[in-house]
């Protein structure tokens, strides 16, 4: 045969598809990735969808720390797009402009299924003519994502639980992002805030939403005056070391798992996981309470623990664990 006949063997794409995963998740693969997408326009498609998936973008957080911000407490937080960056992540502001609003990018933007935000206190100094938060604008434009995951907040420790505010402009800057929300978004998660308010989410995120996953360190339960809302239905909700949120927020009878994130300063909340339990016992297939680690526990840790776990055993939950985190382990 001759060797201009020669043709080499063509896997099928989905084949291609899987191998290409497999690279993702190599520390490179973004090179890797951007390298093989100019092999072919099939190789193309597979890549873009793997480097579209996920995306972080950064913003710019300001505290009362900062002389020239009007707060209306000294613990209140503000969030901005930056004016400029010259880290190696991408701001909201660029991705916006350069990537969301360019014409012919509806494709790739199909492609975003979980968008990462993160905050840093760093960076160039933002821009007074641009105060914005341009998230909202960002969600318009993926009406296909599943996911949004608040990162943690440099230098803010999530323990502050009961010194921290949002800036009422924040407030409303957030409120707009979950009215932006698509209906496909499965989960939410907002454990970079050591405390979100539960009506943000009560007010703006559609009953019709595929919501089944609920991620927070700890819910402002506040719900206002007059506020016409359904309670959530979720399936798995992760909560943090304060208190679970109000029942009243949330439709406990379709929740499946439960999972708290706890620290050794904070006691268990026994009666307050219980309440959860009670309230979705027909349907709750596991519990989880993963504690992070500590030298040593507690007579009233251990006493804790075994209430809890007595109790769980007379409810007959299925499947309960208690584990130890690193200070690394999300």
């Amino acid at each position: 045969m001759s060797f201009l006949h020669w043709h080499w063997p063509i896997l099928p794409l989905e084949v291609l598809g899987e191998i290409m995963v497999h690279v993702r998740e190599d520390h490179q693969s973004t090179d890797t990735l951007r390298a093989c997408a100019l092999v072919n326009r099939s190789m193309r498609e597979i890549c873009q969808r793997l480097l579209f998936r996920d995306i972080t973008v950064l913003y710019h957080l300001q505290t009362a720390s900062e002389p020239d911000m009007a707060f209306t407490t000294p613990t209140t937080i503000s969030i901005f797009d930056f004016d400029e960056y010259e880290g190696g992540c991408t701001t909201g502001a660029r991705l916006h402009d350069n990537f969301l609003t360019r014409d012919g990018l509806p494709r790739i933007r199909s492609f975003v299924q979980k968008l990462s935000v993160r905050f840093s206190t760093e960076g160039s100094a933002i821009s007074h003519r641009r105060r914005t938060f341009s998230l909202p604008a960002i969600l318009k434009y993926l009406d296909r994502l599943k996911t949004i995951q608040f990162c943690r907040l440099d230098g803010i420790g999530s323990d502050h639980y009961n010194d921290i505010e949002f800036h009422p402009t924040t407030v409303k800057h957030l409120q707009d992002s979950m009215q932006a929300l698509p209906p496909t978004i499965t989960h939410i998660d907002t454990r970079a805030f050591a405390i979100f308010p539960i009506s943000l989410l009560l007010r703006n995120v559609s009953s019709s939403a595929r919501l089944r996953k609920l991620s927070s360190m700890r819910f402002d339960t506040a719900i206002p005056a007059g506020l016409v809302y359904k309670p959530l239905r979720v399936e798995h909700l992760e909560i943090g070391t304060c208190p679970p949120p109000a029942r009243r927020a949330f439709e406990l009878s379709s929740l499946r798992r439960l999972t708290i994130w706890s620290k050794p300063e904070f006691p268990i909340e026994v009666d307050a996981i219980m309440a959860i339990v009670e309230g979705s016992r027909l349907t709750l297939q596991s519990l989880e309470l993963a504690r992070y680690r500590c030298k040593s526990m507690s007579a009233e840790l251990v006493t804790q623990l075994d209430l809890l776990v007595t109790s769980l055993v007379a409810c007959e939950v299925p499947t309960f664990k208690i584990r130890s985190l690193t200070d690394d382990e999300n």
